[in-house]
């Protein structure tokens, strides 16, 4: 949830909960000037969740965000993607060599407390709470 107002001065918003998504607006909000504070309930980051995977378009947002570097060095590049039944069917193989073209990078997996981490970082000191 996102409460944004405008004072005489500055722009200001309010983000609830720092997970990926309040994180990333609060990181573009802070680029084009705006004072952010993100409310989170949990007092410290934790090592929770699994892998995610970042398609090459997701890349392209996060490089805006200048947090694609980081997560090149700390995650891996997606060289294979298939979705695949229960049994073991073949449903889709995913196009990742098309995409990297496409966006100009991979896709990448990453730890989700990882990426968490990496975008906490790109958040002015103090932002959270």
């Amino acid at each position: 949830m996102i409460g944004c107002y405008e004072g005489d001065s500055e722009k200001r918003a309010i983000v609830i909960g720092a997970g990926i998504g309040g994180l990333c607006t609060a990181i573009a909000l802070q680029a084009i000037g705006w004072q952010v504070d993100v409310y989170e309930k949990a007092i410290e980051l934790k090592g929770i969740g699994a892998g995610i995977v970042l398609a090459a378009n997701a890349m392209k947002v996060l490089e805006k965000l200048g947090a694609a570097n980081q997560i090149r060095l700390q995650g891996a590049p997606v060289r294979k993607a298939e979705i695949r039944t229960w049994n073991g069917k073949l449903l889709i193989d995913m196009p990742v060599e098309e995409q990297a073209k496409r966006y100009g990078t991979d896709s990448f997996i990453i730890h989700r407390a990882e990426l968490q981490r990496i975008l906490y970082y790109r958040l002015q000191h103090g932002t959270v709470h």
